[in-house]
């Protein structure tokens, strides 16, 4: 993925970037300029001073600001009407309102303060990811590592009870839901929902009992001590599910676990209390001491994530865990950090995470819900079947215990309770899933396709796919983005690339394409040539690759008049499907009852765009060649209305802000440039 800049000499150097010695791109500076030169950057050097908020230290402080000032309104707002919620929900709601408000308007300053379009670097993000895993070492340090040990029976049967009794009734719906068809979901996301569902998490029990003020209490001592005890739980049924689904790696992770407990046992708590004896009593902890602990915290981390794959802020709360709680040393660290971490810097992973909804997808998507089908029913109902069961047999054991009824149901609340960590575990979780390797390149955009183009030849790829300069709202309604310098950058490409190109235009997904039975549907619009020859190796190579992919071939062939009967007869015994056999091969008959062929046909244009449009909704990808039916009868009339050059005609109308589909579409162009070594040259004038 490259980074385009997308500006002038002046404007990109005054960002913290300088020309590299061949002149050809621009490399990053260090110290990078942090702050506005002030008012006079502006009146000197406009249009391209830049404004005091695109500068990473006064844009964090904005977003700090913004995000406190809201959720610490809405908290004292509620307070005062005598309601009484999480912190959490107070951020996530002032996330929300920021992005919406943001989004009112594309143009406006205050989007461009919160959904900046330059790619620059995202401080806020990173500052509220730290800030996130400061909150799990601290709520370690804070929690009495012997618990566990000192927990009675009460405690260990709620725990085990509220998280096992929901999984067992959550996995018999999924395979009943799977056996009849009718899960839209994959697995891995079933599995997902269920155990974020089925658990308690102790960070977020411990967060809930203290907003509400009942940490210390009986009640209080009862939920911490079940959380634990789900914790525990979670943490076993984590490795064994690597161990089944992952074998080896697996097995690895549980040792790589293993060891790290092992080590914090043995080797950092004993060097924790070495540290309290340095420490004079009555006299603070030395900084040194501190600042070492932080480090260890930030390696525990990167440990967990990197080299474990598993949930990262995990490991910085295990190593809270080895920090003796109380005085000189947990007490310091509690001090020192978490009032300015909870009131600061922690707002600003609640409420950056919640600005990225797309509200107005999901009110529609709610619609769906009253009809009781689709993916946004099928979530819903599957969470909460699993929270009921969770409360209900959370209710019958504590009240079996002989807990008054009234506090048993409280207690089922409090384990149905999710906070921070599901909804930090499930951003890691779709991390995890979707990532990618990404090349990143910063140059100037007149140069960034030959950037693009000799990686391409250096990695001797077959193919370079480019997204499509402009994106629309999910309802198709407004445009969210044109760059034109993207455009330009994909034209470049096109004419240079060492290897075949697709522009991708990506829209919302079709939700019934995730179900269990349902065949992902392809359409490739086929009429020749060496574009659609390429097009149609790659829709051949994506129907063998998946197995639940059907194939759909048409084709636009010209509509002849009664009196051209013989042309119109030989032009039919070029079969559409021998055709097909003929260019991929044996290929083709593989999976061949999911391969449909249609010959279509059209008298011009317009009948072209009457077909598409008549099957605009019954596919998920539409596959066409760039130069597909140029210069022949099923494009005329709407060659001459082409918006978009680099689309083709067809491609262009499957793109265009009219076409109603919801369907992705991909342009592709088959190699044009060659380029020649030295060596191949030499040959050639032999």
């Amino acid at each position: 993925m490259s980074l385009d800049l997308d500006r002038n000499y002046w404007d990109v150097s005054q960002r913290g970037y300088k020309e590299d010695n061949k002149t050809s791109r621009f490399c990053e500076t260090h110290p990078y300029i942090v702050n506005s030169h002030g008012i006079w950057e502006v009146t000197s050097y406009d249009p391209t001073g830049m404004s005091f908020w695109e500068y990473p230290l006064p844009n964090l402080e904005i977003l700090m600001f913004s995000t406190f000032l809201i959720w610490r309104l809405l908290d004292f707002s509620c307070n005062k009407i005598g309601l009484r919620f999480p912190r959490l929900a107070y951020m996530m709601i002032a996330g929300v309102i920021l992005g919406q408000t943001c989004h009112l308007s594309n143009k406006s300053w205050l989007h461009n303060i919160f959904f900046p379009d330059d790619k620059r670097p995202k401080v806020a993000e990173t500052l509220g990811a730290f800030g996130f895993l400061l909150y799990w070492f601290l709520k370690g340090v804070t929690m009495d590592a012997g618990m566990p040990f000192r927990m009675g029976k009460k405690s260990a049967v709620l725990g085990l009870t509220t998280m096992i009794v929901p999984v067992i009734c959550g996995s018999f719906v999924f395979r009943w839901r799977e056996r009849r068809g009718i899960a839209s979901l994959l697995r891995t996301e079933y599995r997902l929902i269920l155990f974020l569902q089925s658990i308690s998490a102790f960070t977020s029990v411990d967060t809930l009992l203290k907003d509400l003020k009942i940490k210390h209490s009986e009640f209080g001592r009862i939920a911490l001590s079940g959380a634990m005890v789900t914790d525990m739980l979670a943490f076993v049924l984590t490795f064994f599910n690597a161990i089944y689904y992952e074998g080896y790696r697996g097995v690895m992770q549980t040792i790589g676990f293993c060891t790290f407990v092992a080590l914090m046992i043995y080797v950092v708590r004993p060097s924790m209390y070495w540290v309290i004896k340095q420490t004079p009593e009555g006299r603070p902890v030395k900084d040194v001491y501190i600042y070492w602990i932080l480090a260890l915290a930030f390696a525990s981390f990167h440990y967990f994530i990197k080299l474990l794959h598993l949930f990262g802020p995990a490991g910085s709360f295990v190593l809270g865990l080895t920090v003796p709680n109380g005085d000189p040393l947990g007490t310091t660290l509690v001090q020192k950090f978490e009032s300015f971490n909870l009131g600061a810097i922690l707002p600003l992973f609640g409420s950056l995470t919640t600005m990225q909804l797309d509200l107005l997808w999901l009110l529609k998507e709610c619609r769906s819900f009253v009809r009781m089908k689709g993916q946004v029913y099928e979530v819903i109902s599957f969470i909460l079947l699993v929270n009921s069961t969770k409360f209900i047999a959370s209710t019958i054991a504590a009240y079996s215990f002989k807990m008054p009824l009234r506090d048993s149901f409280a207690l089922a609340f409090v384990f149905n309770n999710k906070g921070i960590f599901e909804l930090a575990y499930y951003a890691f979780a779709v991390e995890i899933k979707t990532s990618l390797d990404i090349f990143t390149s910063v140059s100037m955009s007149q140069h960034m396709h030959e950037d693009i183009c000799w990686l391409a030849l250096s990695r001797s790829l077959s193919l370079i796919v480019l997204p499509f300069h402009r994106t629309w709202s999910s309802d198709r309604s407004t445009i969210i983005s044109n760059d034109d310098k993207l455009r330009i950058l994909n034209i470049n490409v096109l004419k240079r690339a060492p290897c075949s190109v697709g522009i991708f235009i990506y829209r919302k997904p079709i939700v019934e394409s995730h179900l269990a039975k349902y065949q992902s549907k392809i359409c490739l619009i086929f009429n020749g040539g060496n574009d659609d020859i390429e097009a149609l190796a790659i829709a051949n190579r994506m129907r063998l690759t998946e197995k639940g992919t059907s194939l759909t071939i048409i084709r636009f062939i010209p509509k002849f008049a009664e009196s051209d009967n013989q042309e119109w007869e030989q032009h039919q015994m070029v079969n559409l499907k021998e055709n097909v056999s003929n260019i991929i091969g044996s290929n083709v008959k593989k999976n061949d009852d999911k391969v449909k062929y249609i010959d279509k046909a059209v008298s011009d244009g317009s009948e072209t765009s009457k077909t598409l449009r008549a099957m605009a909704n019954d596919y998920d990808l539409f596959i066409v060649g760039r130069s597909s039916g140029i210069g022949t009868e099923p494009t005329s009339g709407i060659s001459e209305w082409t918006e978009f050059d680099e689309l083709g005609p067809i491609g262009d109308l499957l793109a265009s802000h009219e076409y109603p589909s919801r369907a992705s579409v991909l342009v592709v162009q088959k190699q044009e440039y060659i380029h020649h070594t030295k060596s191949q040259k030499r040959l050639s004038k032999k």
